[in-house]
């Protein structure tokens, strides 16, 4: 289904037809989401899966505004490619 979802966005971006949305959302739970998401094939790996950021304690606001559903696709793109690709120790999302 991703691979499909990513064929369909690339004819989009290809045709002019991609629709970006600018809405306010929350980073830190949109990267908790992911890594929740993802948690047990890092486990299946046996790589500890983490993050550095600090709700309120980093210079990362709480509220950002953009696609959230764009940045979550990143996100998980990454993520899923660094769990893939690493062997041993540990894959942390940090700004």
């Amino acid at each position: 289904m991703t691979i499909i979802n990513d064929i369909l966005d690339f004819s989009k971006i290809e045709s002019g037809r991609m629709d970006i949305e600018s809405r306010p959302f929350q980073l830190h739970h949109t990267i908790e989401a992911v890594l929740k998401l993802l948690a047990p094939k890092a486990a299946e790996k046996q790589i500890a899966l983490l993050s550095t950021l600090e709700r309120g304690g980093s210079s990362i606001p709480e509220t950002v505004v953009g696609d959230i559903t764009r940045v979550r696709q990143v996100l998980i793109n990454l993520v899923a490619n660094a769990i893939k690709f690493t062997r041993e120790g540990s894959v942390t999302v940090a700004r």
